[in-house]
């Protein structure tokens, strides 16, 4: 009898000990599912059987029940007694309640022991209470109910009862209960809107997207029949990878941190979603966000630690007055002093005959007499006083109230409520904290042009900085401002972007050709001619950065004979080209294209003209990951992105004619099959209307199949979609920083790479998000050859990220430069006004940000951290000294030469500053430093000569830093 997948896997697992060794035995006896020609997986996974509570039992999964309380019943006495303990004030005042007790002591046990004690209830009182309201957080979460797959219907259980393997619920604004797998949406699409706020701080929504193979269990009669085995990665803290295969009926399927809801308690919430159906991957302590999560640390204060200094201080004091006291008894006693009585004394602190015990007697009694020399009063009333402050004052503080989510302050411990008023430093990132964290596209450059004329609010602090003023240019008619765009430029708004460039010549020339026709497919004929006759390779070489009417296409061919071997051509969509697409010349078919469009030779002149505009918009259209919702009208739609730069970027495409308005999902497709008779779609198929032949009187919509997404991430600073038009081209668009689309760009056309070069460090400079667009024609051999690289490292378990950019350099080369775009983040209201409060405070900044230096120091300027009047530091790698010995390509004698003149800049520096704050009305200090001289300064060597510099300066400013070089500057200067 033949078995089915799921039988075999679940008679498997009743013989099997599952996880650590016993996932490597199973893997052993029944092999691993393939996809294509993927490899064998490694057995450092654990494996889970979804759905199934009886082949996941042997394992002992860790239950979802969760704990963030500092102590247990049997803990809270030794530990909260350690804690006080640790203090020296109670130390001390243990030491004296000890000697109290002792018959040398001259006063009651009570005087001493009694305060103590009340201290110490007073302190625990307040521990135990702390942790009690952890503890009753705690409970309210572990009890919160959650819908969970049992007998083919939804049941509601405790969050503490979920296991790994179980299908739950979530419905709309619920919480994750644990770390799942997004199986289905009631979303037709397949995705999910998640809200986390409380993990990342960002308030953009998150878009998660289930895999197409399971967007049909979405009832519990369907979802109860789900049954599937989960290979992944071992529990660890890793917020943002996530590693694993799904095999379902003996199919691999590869899933990525797309497909997982992370568990946040009462953080990560569904938005915009009516329910989804997910699977438990991991539970309680061993979900990520709980792996990062830290035990309740004992937090002392500054106060407490100077506290214990000064009792140090005291106490030093005390034993030198004791250490006196107690020598001038053992010195001065003698019998000859008989109004003391010392022979009817038989005490041997009183014993004449031995000094020395008289004096070590003496010197512990009188400690314990001066010991009211430290009040132990005042620690019990700074006890009082810090509790009764928590409580209520600052939980009750109506200033501290946020209305529109009805959550009041909330102190969880009173340790360090003196802190509040002692901060020195403030570190500060620029997305999100100064700025809005809201994108609007703002001006780009297409084909060396740049386009729009607004003046951003970094562009009016670097005017301040230079001593100008900049009167603000009034908007057009043609502008637009809607959320994610606020563009200005009459060239591009309304079509117009279609006459562009030298609308005049070009009308001529269409009025010549209309006239002449025959004239016209006569030169096309002729200039194809030349091509042929003068060898042109297959690979057609770069185009001069000259319209089509400048290079003589359609006008005189003759008379630019010596530049037809970097010729203009139009390819066989009928595009104007920048850089022609590799194919052989035979199959561009200019004569062809011509002769197609000769009853309407204005159309096909247009279509020359137009197409490097229309890259550049389709690019814009197809290469994101947004989700269209709403009407399909450019009025009503919304898009929901990751980041809103994309949406952005999808709405700046939508107003320029290029309007994403669907993505196709299976039942869509079928539908269509069905009820309509069209051509069934991919689930990855998108539509964009396209209005570039809408001066013919007609919108078209095309249908653009995505085939594979190249996502964005820290380490890539890019993404790529590599879609196929309905005609069968194969096309990668990529978006991306700078520095890594020139790399990756073909050596033609240099004059619009320097071109562009130029406009994105004037968008730096106004303080723009820039970003360069690029595309790669494919042919399908070189695709499908790739893409079974891609399927392999996408199913692989064991360094799935590094493999995939390894993959992805594969095909990301060799692109043509299309244009770059601006983005603006406004800065917060009122930001100016809170930094300049802050520094009459005493208080110094740090501006960590990964802009360019010339950016960034306008974006001081403009948030008032930086003014004319400070002296400024500039320690920067762009010289030309440093540019010099990069241009030889030793990386040795780079890193040195780098080392040695940060070295001597940062004592340059240091030495400048503290000259100038030796003067009594020396102007205020600032630093900006770039980020590679940042990696130089923060070694070990240099370390301590930063931090003088730093401790000296106002303000400081990091820029082009990565994420870990915030994080090194935040530990190593604290």
């Amino acid at each position: 009898m033949k078995m089915s997948g799921w039988e075999r896997i679940r008679r498997t697992s009743r013989t099997t000990r599952l996880g650590g060794r016993g996932e490597r035995e199973m893997n052993e006896r029944q092999g691993s599912v393939r996809l294509g020609r993927v490899q064998p997986q490694a057995p450092t996974h654990r494996t889970i059987f979804i759905n199934d509570r009886d082949a996941n039992q042997p394992v002992k999964f860790r239950g979802n029940s969760v704990s963030t309380t500092k102590y247990s019943i049997l803990t809270f006495l030794p530990k909260g007694l350690f804690e006080q303990f640790r203090r020296v004030a109670n130390l001390y005042f243990l030491m004296i309640s000890i000697l109290s007790t002792t018959p040398i002591s001259p006063v009651s046990p009570v005087t001493n022991v009694v305060p103590l004690s009340l201290v110490l209830f007073v302190s625990l009182v307040k521990e135990a209470f702390e942790d009690w309201k952890r503890f009753q957080n705690d409970r309210v979460i572990n009890s919160s109910l959650i819908d969970v797959l049992q007998d083919q219907k939804w049941e509601k259980i405790p969050w503490k009862k979920l296991q790994v393997g179980d299908i739950v619920k979530v419905k709309q604004d619920g919480f994750f209960p644990a770390d799942l797998l997004f199986l289905a949406s009631s979303n037709p699409d397949g995705v999910c809107y998640t809200e986390t706020a409380n993990l990342d701080g960002e308030t953009n929504l998150k878009i998660r997207k289930a895999l197409e193979r399971t967007w049909d269990y979405l009832t519990p009669d369907k979802a109860s029949e789900f049954k599937g085995e989960l290979q992944c990665e071992q529990p660890n803290n890793s917020l943002y990878t996530f590693t694993g295969n799904l095999i379902i009926e003996n199919q691999t399927l590869p899933l990525s941190p797309n497909q997982v809801l992370l568990r946040v308690c009462f953080g990560c919430s569904l938005r915009n979603t009516e329910y989804i159906v997910s699977a438990v991957i991991f539970t309680g302590h061993e979900t990520k966000v709980m792996m990062n999560s830290m035990n309740v640390p004992s937090k002392r204060s500054t106060l407490e630690r100077k506290l214990d200094k000064l009792i140090l201080t005291l106490f030093g004091t005390l034993f030198l007055m004791c250490f006196i006291g107690a020598i001038g008894s053992g010195v001065f006693i003698n019998r000859k002093y008989y109004y003391l009585g010392l022979d009817e004394v038989k005490d041997k602190q009183f014993d004449p005959r031995n000094r020395f015990v008289v004096a070590i007697l003496t010197m512990f009694t009188l400690i314990t007499l001066y010991s009211t020399i430290i009040p132990i009063s005042l620690y019990v009333s700074i006890e009082m006083i810090k509790f009764i402050q928590s409580t209520q004052f600052i939980n009750k503080d109506l200033n501290m109230y946020h209305v529109e989510t009805n959550t009041p302050a909330l102190a969880r411990t009173s340790n360090l409520n003196e802190e509040l008023g002692q901060v020195e430093y403030i570190f500060s990132d620029k997305t999100g904290t100064l700025t809005r964290n809201l994108m609007e596209f703002f001006k780009c450059s297409i084909g060396g042009e740049v386009y729009g004329t607004g003046i951003t609010e970094i562009e009016l602090g670097g005017a301040e900085r230079s001593g100008l003023k900049v009167e603000k240019v009034p908007k057009s008619p043609a502008a637009v401002h809607e959320k994610g765009f606020n563009f200005d430029d009459a060239r591009l708004m309304q079509g117009a972007w279609k006459n562009e460039p030298n609308p005049d010549v070009c009308k001529d020339l269409v009025n010549l050709c209309i006239q002449n026709r025959e004239s016209c497919l006569l030169n096309a004929k002729v200039w194809m001619e030349i091509i042929v006759k003068r060898n042109v390779p297959h690979s057609v070489r770069c185009v001069p950065r000259k319209s089509v009417w400048e290079t003589g296409v359609a006008g005189n061919i003759r008379k630019h004979k010596a530049n037809y071997e970097t010729c203009i051509g139009i390819d066989k969509y009928g595009s104007y080209v920048q850089e022609v697409y590799r194919k052989p010349v035979s199959e561009i078919g200019v004569a062809g294209n011509i002769r197609k469009h000769k009853a309407n030779v204005e159309t096909c002149m247009g279509i020359v003209r137009r197409t490097g505009k229309q890259e550049f918009f389709r690019c814009l259209a197809i290469c994101h990951t947004v989700l269209p919702e709403g009407d399909e009208s450019p009025e009503k739609i919304t898009y929901q992105a990751a980041s809103p730069d994309e949406a952005a970027l999808v709405t700046a495409a939508k107003n320029f004619g290029f309007f994403f308005y669907s993505k196709f999902s299976v039942i869509e497709a079928l539908l269509s099959v069905v009820l309509l008779g069209l051509d069934m779609r991919t689930p990855t198929s998108i539509m964009v209307r396209e209005s570039h032949v809408e001066k013919m009187g007609k919108i078209q919509d095309v249908a653009y199949e995505i085939l594979n997404v190249l996502e964005f991430n820290s380490t890539r600073k890019r993404q790529s979609v590599i879609c196929r038009y309905p005609d069968g081209r194969l096309v990668l668009y990529c978006k991306g920083a700078d520095t890594v689309i020139y790399e990756r760009l073909s050596g033609c056309n240099n004059d619009l790479k320097n071109l562009s070069r130029e406009h994105l460090e004037q968008f730096g400079s106004a303080g723009l998000r820039t970003l360069c667009l690029a595309y790669r024609d494919l042919s399908a051999e070189l695709y499908e050859s790739w893409n079974e690289k891609f399927i392999q490292a996408k199913s692989s378990l064991r360094d799935r990220e590094k493999k995939l950019d390894e993959v992805s350099e594969l095909i990301e080369k060799d692109l043509t430069l299309i244009g770059c775009t601006a983005i603006e983040d406004k800065l917060q209201e009122g930001v100016p006004s809170c930094i300049q409060t802050l520094s009459r405070a005493g208080i110094k900044i740090w501006v960590l940000t990964g802009d360019k230096m010339e950016t960034a120091i306008n974006i001081a300027y403009a948030c008032s951290l930086i003014n004319n009047e400070m002296k400024q530091f500039l320690i920067s790698s762009e010289t030309d000294a440093i540019r010099e010995v990069e241009s030889r390509g030793d990386a040795v004698e780079i890193a040195r030469f780098i080392r040695d003149t940060v070295k001597q800049e940062l004592r340059k520096c240091l030495e400048e500053a503290q000259k100038s704050l030796q003067t009594f009305s020396g102007p205020k200090l600032a630093l900006v430093i770039d980020g590679k001289c940042l990696m130089y300064a923060l070694d070990p060597a240099l370390r301590k000569t930063l931090l003088e510099l730093s401790l000296n300066c106002n303000s400081v400013v990091c820029c082009r830093v990565s994420p870990l070089q915030k994080a090194q500057a935040c530990i190593y200067c604290l």
